[in-house]
């Protein structure tokens, strides 16, 4: 699997193109960057996809953030 340094602006990628913005603070939660979840729902599937990984919604939704969904990915790879 990809490096961490990787899979860190993957992420970031696939959340930039949700919210359609970039420059994201990564300590702010996804929904209070503009997300809905049903987008939020539509990005982890196609990371995930993406990837071949498995994440616990649960575990992203108890904090949404970019920096919580880069490491659970990066745990998940």
């Amino acid at each position: 699997m990809a490096c961490r340094a990787n899979l860190a602006e993957t992420v970031k990628a696939f959340w930039e193109s949700a919210l359609d913005i970039s420059n994201i603070n990564p300590d702010v939660s996804f929904f209070d960057c503009g997300g809905n979840s049903l987008g939020c729902i539509q990005m982890l599937a196609s990371l995930i996809c993406s990837l071949n990984i498995e994440i616990d919604f649960d575990l992203f939704f108890d904090n949404p953030t970019l920096r919580n969904l880069q490491a659970l990915v990066v745990e998940a790879a």
